[in-house]
């Protein structure tokens, strides 16, 4: 059913252009054709007429083209049709011979798609609403027996056709559109009859009656849309007395009808005739064969085989009726090879499914001629792409030497930074090293002051107390004498431990600073985020050395942990600081990359260089070793 309706649709759009049978091979023709338009021998009109009428004879040979080649066919045809807007009509028969065209060959999506392009067009030049797409879907719907989906497709139309009567009579509604309601209401009733559903299929066919006598009251007799309307309103009574109720009578009458309005109007195009011919014999045929009237089902089987036309759907039909007709006969293994014959046909039919009508064909379509538009935009742009890609090639060098410079300039001002910080930290840590010397030193002046002067004197004075004591003196004076003498004893001896406990304390505060320095130094160097680190200072390890000793353990204790952050990649580093007898020991190790001793031995960098000055100043030593994982360093000062 569906693949003779694209053929009717062109005769429903009769009013937007003319159809007849042309003469010649599509290709040289339309060539033929183009060049007259081209010397101005034929009106665009005239051009758009003669290649719409090689289309649809070339359609009704069996002749189908890949989407394509049509679509590169129809090149002039489409540029001549988009030159003017009086010449929109020819727009929507552009989209209506591609929607054909991929409707004969079974590609329901590709065929869909097309529709909808059309209905844009005939919106754009009528201001209305089509049924183009909603009869192309149920005619699709009804080939592949999903009977439910084309009564979802129907009842989405079913408010706009309830309109239908009162936009005809008014005439509010252009008569070609008017005239579609058979391609959505014809396939919905034979759904309904199939499930016997008898209550839909008389109220749609009442539906249908309102809009076919609107429509006869406005069309004109001898109008092409009145023939194929009034075939099609007799055929919706044949699906609900044969499919339905089984009438015999009611049935047989119903055929006679659609015969008297085929071949009794003075009217019919042989165009017209021949579309709807198969629809009728198929129909004759199937009454003859349900009531097992064999030699006239056979009559028409050969009818319908004198069709030369293959639209898939046309051959099946052929072949379900034969193996009826077999079935009928007897001949059941004829029948039942037949049948798989039918199958066979049907298979090749359905290889794309129902269901994916509005998303796999219809998608890819889509895709596919929004790619044809791109090459074709391509090809008109290509000079300012060719520009854009120019400029947008300067732009990106220009913005990567600008990043790039900006970046060199601020990995500089980091490193700049960094370098003052720590020299900054390590500045700091000296002036806190000096002042707390500073402090020291004071205060263990004071303590020398208090031990060797106000001690000194206190005892001076006991002994002149003392002395005086041996003289003449009362009971009193003694008395008194003596009391001095005993707190001039006891201020010496809290003055001399006084100022023994200051020198002791200020050295104590001393070493817990300095050490406070280095434990400060490594958390700095070596955040606990991303190291494992142990520091280990033995207790007095720092007694008695001098500032100048600490203030250069601390540099090169900086220098070594910068190397290792710089150049061994490790994950732990341990330091351990500690004295034997008159040397002092700093030992660091770490679990890093390691190195060839042969070469660091005789490495001249910059920082290895100021570590040995450094302990060269000091008469100390450096021994650096490289064991399987990692490094150990151990320096050696006396003091």
């Amino acid at each position: 059913m569906a693949k003779v309706y694209p053929l009717l649709l062109a005769i429903l759009y009769s009013l937007l252009f003319a159809t007849a049978k042309g003469q010649s091979p599509l290709t040289d023709s339309l060539e033929a054709y183009y060049r007259q338009y081209e010397k101005k021998e034929i009106t665009a009109k005239g051009y758009l007429r003669q290649a719409g009428r090689l289309l649809d004879k070339q359609f009704a040979q069996g002749v189908l083209f890949e989407r394509e080649d049509l679509i590169r066919i129809l090149e002039p045809y489409k540029k001549i049709a988009w030159s003017a807007d009086s010449l929109n009509a020819f727009r929507i028969n552009y989209y209506i011979n591609l929607s054909n065209n991929a409707n004969y060959a079974n590609r329901e999506g590709e065929s869909v798609y097309f529709l909808e392009k059309a209905e844009k067009e005939v919106n754009t030049h009528y201001g209305q609403r089509s049924l183009m797409v909603a009869g192309r879907k149920c005619n699709t719907y009804w080939d592949k027996h999903a009977y439910q989906k084309v009564i979802d497709t129907y009842e989405e139309c079913v408010d706009y056709l309830n309109e239908f009567p009162t936009l005809i009579s008014n005439k509010d509604i252009n008569m070609n559109i008017a005239a579609s309601y058979i391609n959505v209401i014809n396939p919905a009733i034979a759904s309904y009859a199939h499930l016997r559903d008898t209550a839909k299929v008389e109220s749609t066919l009442k539906l249908a009656e309102n809009i076919h006598q609107a429509l006869i009251a406005v069309i004109k007799p001898q109008h092409q849309n009145t023939l194929t309307i009034n075939f099609y309103q007799n055929h919706l009574y044949f699906h609900k007395y044969f499919t339905l109720l089984h009438k015999r009578q009611e049935s047989y009458d119903t055929l006679e009808k659609m015969s008297a309005a085929l071949f009794n109007s003075e009217h019919a195009s042989d165009a017209i005739i021949g579309n709807l011919l198969p629809i009728l014999y198929t129909a004759k045929a199937d009454f003859f064969l349900h009531y097992e009237i064999n030699d006239s089902a056979a009559y028409y089987i050969d009818k319908l085989k004198g069709d030369a036309v293959d639209f898939g759907q046309h051959y099946y039909t052929i072949n379900r009726l034969e193996a009826n007709l077999w079935a009928n006969k007897g001949q059941y293994r004829k029948a039942y090879e037949i049948a798989m014959s039918a199958a066979h046909h049907i298979d090749s039919i359905q290889g794309v499914l129902v269901n994916d009508i509005d998303q796999m064909l219809y998608a890819h379509t889509a895709s596919e001629e929004s790619r044809a538009l791109l090459i074709e935009a391509e090809k008109k742009e290509k000079e300012r792409n060719v520009w854009v890609a120019v400029i947008a090639a300067l732009a990106l060098v220009c913005f990567l030497s600008l990043y790039l410079y900006m970046r060199a300039k601020s990995l500089k001002t980091r490193q700049l930074v960094s370098r003052l910080n720590q020299e900054a930290n390590l500045q700091v840590a000296v002036l806190e090293e000096i002042r707390t010397t500073i402090r020291t030193e004071e205060q263990q002046k004071l303590a020398q002051d208090l031990h060797d002067n106000l001690a000194g004197t206190l005892a001076a004075i006991k002994n002149n107390i003392t002395y005086m004591y041996d003289g003449l003196l009362t009971p009193s004076q003694q008395e008194n004498i003596q009391i001095i003498s005993a707190l001039l004893d006891r201020a010496y001896q809290q003055t001399r431990t006084k100022s023994h406990h200051m020198s002791e304390e200020s050295i104590i505060r001393q070493e817990e600073a300095y050490i406070e320095h280095l434990h400060k130094l490594m958390r700095t160097a070596l955040p606990s985020n991303r190291y494992e680190t142990h520091i280990a200072i033995d207790k007095d390890v720092f007694a008695g050395t001098s500032i100048d000793l600490r203030i250069n353990m601390l540099r090169v204790i900086q220098e070594i942990l910068t190397n290792i952050i710089k150049h061994a990649y490790a994950q732990k580093v341990n330091m351990a600081i500690y004295k034997e007898v008159d040397l002092l020991y700093i030992h660091i190790e770490n679990d890093g990359r390691t190195f060839d001793p042969d070469k660091i031995t005789t490495a001249k960098t910059f920082g290895l260089n100021s570590i040995r000055e450094r302990l060269k100043s000091m008469k100390g030593t450096m021994d650096m070793a490289s064991k399987g994982i990692g490094t150990e360093i151990t320096i050696c000062v006396p003091i």
